[in-house]
């Protein structure tokens, strides 16, 4: 599994989480 995929899958993980937390305040 490449670096580069792993982090993109994560980045976006943490983005979705983000603008979650974010419409939930």
């Amino acid at each position: 599994m490449p670096w580069t995929a792993f982090f993109m899958f994560f980045n976006r993980t943490c983005t979705r989480l983000v603008v979650f937390f974010l419409v939930i305040l």
